[in-house]
C-alpha cells in the first residue's frame, strides 16, 4: 500500500515476533511468509550444511568438521523421511534449522573440554533426548530418533563411514562420510558422491517408494472424484445420479447388517458357571460394541432413505451421510462408533461382515473358544491379549501386572491348525508384516522381495509370561497397529526371531498391522 509523501524505494517489513511498537490488528493484516525445507534428500543435506559461515567452519578442528557434515546429513534424512508418511514417522515433527545449530554448538562446546576423547554417548543423549528429541511425542519415534543417532554418532564416522544404515543387501547405493575438505568442496561432494535418491538413505526397503506413490496417486484420484458433478437426476434412462447411487448403496448396506443383532440376555443365559471366563467377556463387549454400531447404522439409512423419497426434511448429518455414501467413504457417524480402519465403504462393509461372522460363530458355542481367533475383527484387540494373561493369571496365581504377552509364530496356516493352543495361550492370525517378510522354512524375519508390499503372517501363539523370562536375544520387538496409519493405533509388541540387530528393523519401518487396504 502506497503511503502519501514516503520514498518510492521505501519498503516496510513487520515481524511477528511480539512488539509494543507494532499494533495487533497490523500484523493479522500482514501477509504471512514461511521457510519450508526444499523436498530431497540432497536440496536439504545442502541447505543444512550452508547453514554454517564458511570462515567460522575452515577454523575448525578436524574431528569436528566430521561430525558436523554427518549431524547435516541426520538432520536432512530426519526431515525428508516424513514424505514416507506413516512408514517414516508415527506423527510429523517440526524439526528445523535451529535444531541442527544448537546441535553444532554443543558439539563444539564438548569436544572443546573433552581433550581427545568424543564423549559419544553424551552427544547422542542431547541430540536424541533434549534437541531434536524435544519434539518428538511419539516413544517409538524417539526410539527411531536415538537409533539414527547411534548409527551416525561412532568413532568410525572420522574414518569415512558409509551413511546409507544396513545396506548391505544393496550395493550399487553408496554414499560414505568424506574427507576433511575446504568449506566449498563439500558441496561438490555432495553433488558427485549423494546418489539419486532412493528409500535405501533411510534405511527403508524400496518398496517403500511404491507406497508414497501410491498414496500420492490416491490422493490425487481422491480430489478429482470429489469434484464430480453431483446432480439429483436419477431417471431410468439416465442409469442413475446421486440419488439413484445413494439408493442403491444404502439397500446394500442394509442388507448387510439386517440380520446383525445379538441377543446378549440369551448368550448370557447359556454361558456355564457362576462367573464368566474372561474370553466370554470379551466376546460378550465385541458383541454389544457391534450391537451398537450396525443399530446406528440401520437408523441412519432408513432416515435418509425417508428424506431422500420426500418424507423427512434433508437435514446436515443426513446430507453429510449421503455425500460419504457417494463418495464410497465411511461416514464419520459410523466411525465413531465402528473400529479403526482405512478401508473405503465397499471394503469396509465386507470386513463388516466377516467380523459379525466370528462373533456369530463364538454365540452359537459361548462356553469354548475357537481353535484359531481372527485377533484383527475385534473391535478392541488389546482387550483379548489381556484376557489371555488373565487366564494365565488365575491358573498361576502370577500378579497380571507382572506379565506380558509373548507370540511364537507357527508354521501352520489357519486350515493346518487342529486343536486349541497349550498352556493357556491362543493361537491368533489376521496379522501382516510390513517392511520385511517371514521365512517359514527359517522361522525368522528377512527383508522383504521386490513389490511384496506387506506378507501375511502364520498362526501366531500367544502366551502369557513373566516380563523378566522375555527372550531378548536374536528378538526383534514388533510394534503391532490396527491399521496401516499406525500412530494411535497401537496394540501391543510381538516378539520375532531376528538374526539382524533390531536396529536394522526399527529404521526399516517394520511392523505388524491387523488391516491392509489393497
Amino acid at each position: 500500500m502506497a503511503v502519501e509523501g514516503s520514498h518510492a524505494d521505501f519498503r516496510l517489513f513487520l515481524s511477528a515476533e511480539p512488539s509494543k511498537g507494532i499494533p495487533i490488528g497490523i500484523l493479522e493484516r500482514c501477509i504471512k511468509l514461511t521457510n519450508e525445507p526444499p523436498q530431497g534428500l540432497k536440496q536439504n543435506l545442502k541447505r543444512a550444511f550452508a547453514s554454517f559461515d564458511k570462515d567460522e567452519f575452515e577454523f575448525k578442528d578436524p574431528k569436528v568438521k566430521s561430525i558436523t557434515f554427518v549431524l547435516c546429513h541426520f538432520h536432512a534424512v530426519i526431515i525428508e523421511r516424513i514424505k514416507f508418511g506413516a512408514k517414516g514417522w508415527n506423527r510429523p515433527y517440526p524439526f528445523n534449522t535451529g535444531d541442527l545449530m544448537n546441535s553444532a554448538t554443543v558439539l563444539s562446546k564438548y569436544l572443546e573440554n573433552s581433550a581427545d576423547k568424543i564423549p559419544w554417548a553424551d552427544l547422542r543423549y542431547i541430540f536424541g533426548e533434549i534437541l531434536y528429541g524435544g519434539h518428538i511425542t511419539d516413544d517409538l519415534d524417539r526410539l527411531l530418533c536415538s537409533t539414527y543417532l547411534e548409527y551416525y554418532m561412532k568413532e568410525e564416522i572420522i574414518d569415512e563411514m558409509e551413511l546409507y544404515p544396513f545396506a548391505e543387501s544393496f550395493p550399487d547405493e553408496r554414499f560414505r562420510s568424506p574427507p576433511v575438505l575446504p568449506y566449498d568442496q563439500y558441496f561438490q561432494y555432495i553433488n558427485e558422491k549423494l546418489m539419486p535418491e532412493n528409500p535405501v538413505a533411510f534405511g527403508l526397503h524400496p518398496n517403500a517408494e511404491i507406497a508414497v506413490k501410491t498414496t500420492q496417486a490416491e490422493a490425487l484420484f481422491g480430489s478429482i472424484l470429489e469434484l464430480q458433478p453431483r446432480d439429483g437426476g436419477g431417471g431410468e434412462e439416465g442409469g442413475g445420479g446421486l440419488v439413484q447411487v445413494i439408493m442403491d448403496t444404502c439397500a446394500l448396506c442394509m442388507k448387510a447388517v439386517a440380520e446383525v443383532n445379538f441377543n446378549l440376555r440369551e448368550i448370557g443365559e447359556v454361558m456355564e458357571g457362576e462367573q464368566r471366563d474372561p474370553y466370554q467377556n470379551v466376546f460378550m463387549q465385541e458383541c454389544e460394541r457391534m450391537n451398537i454400531l450396525c443399530e446406528e447404522m440401520r437408523r441412519s439409512l432408513v432416515e435418509l432413505g425417508q428424506g431422500l423419497s420426500g418424507e423427512l426434511q434433508m437435514s446436515s448429518l443426513m446430507e453429510t451421510l449421503q455425500n460419504s455414501l457417494f463418495l464410497n467413504r465411511v461416514p464419520d457417524s459410523w466411525a465413531t462408533l465402528a473400529y479403526p480402519s482405512s478401508k473405503p465403504l465397499g471394503a469396509w462393509i465386507d470386513n463388516l461382515i466377516v467380523r459379525a461372522d466370528q462373533l456369530k460363530e463364538w454365540a452359537d458355542d459361548p462356553n469354548s473358544l475357537a481353535k484359531v481367533v481372527n485377533i484383527a475383527y475385534f473391535f478392541n484387540p488389546q482387550s483379548f491379549l489381556t484376557a489371555v494373561m488373565q487366564k494365565n493369571a488365575q491358573k498361576t496365581g502370577l500378579e497380571l501386572d507382572k506379565l506380558t504377552i509373548s507370540t511364537t509364530v507357527t508354521r501352520k496356516n489357519l486350515e493346518q491348525t487342529d486343536a486349541p493352543a497349550r498352556n493357556g495361550g491362543a493361537y491368533v492370525y489376521g496379522l501382516y508384516l510390513e517392511g520385511a517378510r517371514w521365512n517359514w522354512n527359517l522361522g525368522q524375519m528377512e527383508e522383504s522381495l521386490p513389490r511384496e508390499m506387506n506378507f501375511q503372517m502364520p498362526v501366531i501363539a500367544c502366551h502369557a509370561i513373566l516380563v523378566e523370562r522375555m527372550e531378548k536375544s536374536q528378538t526383534y520387538f514388533c510394534p503391532v497397529y490396527k491399521t496401516q496409519i499406525r500412530g494411535p493405533t497401537f496394540v501391543f509388541f510381538a516378539n520375532l526371531r531376528s538374526k539382524s540387530p533390531s536396529s536394522k528393523w526399527i529404521l526399516a519401518g517394520v511392523t505388524m498391522v491387523m488391516e491392509v487396504v489393497d
